[in-house]
């Protein structure tokens, strides 16, 4: 909420059926954007960011570059983001 002028958060569900996805994002109220990992190899964006874990957040700035890969539950994340806000 804080960065929301700034920022754009994007959802990716990569282990979901489509139907329990949608089930997630309606019952979660998910109101950033939220996508369905492909099924095709050479799309699924696990394999071209080399997830390890879930849940992991991944930065990119606006010149499409990675600043920070994050898994599972840490500060780390936001430690990055308000360090990148400032």
């Amino acid at each position: 909420e804080k960065y929301k002028r700034r920022i754009s958060f994007i959802g990716i569900a990569c282990r979901d059926s489509e139907a329990k996805w949608r089930e997630a994002v309606k019952k979660y109220n998910l109101e950033w954007l939220q996508l369905l990992n492909s099924s095709e190899l050479e799309n699924d964006v696990s394999l071209k960011y080399e997830v390890g874990g879930y849940p992991t957040k991944v930065i990119i700035d606006k010149n499409k570059t990675i600043v920070g890969i994050f898994e599972s539950e840490s500060d780390d994340f936001y430690i990055k983001l308000v360090e990148l806000m400032k």
